[in-house]
């Protein structure tokens, strides 16, 4: 254990002989020390070893709002000698989960009663067990404020005991009606969004290659439309954080090796001017150029679905994605609860228009099944982290 002293106590734990793992909420101002070896807050021990940290990495993806990527690294100023009373916790070879139920302990100095802010002036320890997901997301508990979700634990004690994708049943759009849209052709068809004269917004997931064709002002696919420009891309940025088994973060940038020419049959679609979050209900709707069925072939030419934005509760239910996966804030579940209305294989990448506002990518949904009940769309948020995101990407911050 690794006792954090600063403007206020945090824990951390030994992991190599220079390195603690922490919490990135953990404040590190006020040159904070660690302390190994320690038992009590407030006596000097004999067994006490003291570091000052050389430096504080925190998670590239932490957002303090929804909690995900809460973790922090501290490189000390020297190594830990090892010993009895300072050892290494070894680091778990796999990032495989743990199932409810599982028998788990946590140790701290934190607060020993509820609402107080008084600390424990020792080391204390409770025997906690995971809990499933869907019951900490659940009404009684978190109610989704924040998600619990796939890279998270949920776990607690006796009462009282705790620490502190596609497009079906739409319609063919008017030729170049969407001049925003973006047609990407390579190994498979995907759609995006141009956002700037020479960025284009698409999925993550979207596989490009070398001779992949960026094409803009389309309305047919393979006819020769004398509205299209073709642009080669010069470079790829997918979002550092993108997981493509929990499917966060699902967003990619790519910035052609030229601008665009804007007309009435290429143009910009804006960026929304905040991240805020889109409500059930609201009525949207999404294009691309996917199977207008299960099993058909790509659509020739652009459609167009209506979609209404379903409550993420419902999205996450036995009834639907049942956490498998987790849809969580940074996306945006929506279709038709009777079905027939969806985004299809080949629409990844295009955007979702929530009155008149870009608001999302279009991710993924049941593979095989578009149009299923079972398994609305699901699209990634323009949250304020994406858009951050974006934005100091295409300033060359992140480059």
């Amino acid at each position: 254990m690794a006792l954090i002293k600063g403007l206020k106590i945090c824990a951390g734990a030994l992991i190599k002989e220079n390195w603690v793992l922490t919490a990135a909420h953990c404040d590190m101002k006020g040159k904070p020390q660690v302390i190994l070896g320690a038992h009590s807050t407030s006596h000097k021990e004999k067994h006490e070893q003291m570091f000052a940290i050389k430096k504080a990495i925190s998670y590239p993806c932490y957002n303090p709002e929804s909690f995900e990527g809460d973790l922090q690294l501290l490189q000390l100023e020297g190594k830990a000698t090892i010993t009895k009373a300072v050892g290494i916790l070894q680091l778990p070879k796999t990032g495989e989960d743990v199932k409810p139920h599982t028998k788990c302990h946590v140790a701290g100095w934190g607060s020993t009663k509820r609402d107080s802010f008084k600390i424990s002036n020792t080391l204390r320890e409770v025997n906690v067990s995971v809990i499933d997901r869907k019951i900490c997301n659940d009404a009684e508990h978190y109610n989704f404020n924040p998600v619990i979700d796939q890279s998270m634990i949920c776990a607690g004690g006796r009462k009282g005991e705790d620490f502190c994708v596609k497009i079906i049943g739409g319609n063919e759009v008017t030729p170049h009606s969407r001049p925003y849209m973006v047609l990407l052709k390579g190994k498979n068809i995907c759609a995006g969004a141009l956002i700037a004269k020479d960025w284009v917004l698409t999925a993550a997931h979207c596989g490009l290659e070398r001779k992949s064709k960026v094409i803009l002002g389309a309305h047919s696919m393979d006819e020769n439309e004398r509205e299209k420009q073709i642009i080669v891309i010069k470079k790829e940025f997918p979002h550092p954080c993108y997981d493509e088994d929990t499917h966060e973060h699902d967003l990619k940038l790519l910035q052609l090796n030229k601008k665009a020419a804007i007309n009435e049959n290429v143009n910009i679609l804006p960026l929304p001017k905040n991240g805020n979050d889109v409500k059930p209900g609201t009525a949207c709707r999404v294009a691309g150029w996917g199977q207008f069925r299960n099993q058909s072939p790509p659509s020739d030419t652009l459609r167009e679905v209506n979609v209404t934005v379903i409550d993420r509760k419902i999205c996450n239910d036995p009834k639907h994605y049942n956490y498998n996966p987790v849809i969580g804030l940074n996306m945006i579940c929506a279709g038709n609860l009777r079905g027939g209305k969806d985004s299809c294989n080949g629409d990844s990448g295009s955007p979702l228009i929530c009155e008149g506002t870009f608001r999302g990518v279009t991710a993924f949904g049941l593979p095989g099944k578009c149009g299923d009940p079972r398994g609305p769309g699901v699209y990634s948020l323009l949250s304020k982290e994406h858009l951050n995101w974006i934005n100091k990407t295409m300033k060359g911050k992140f480059r």
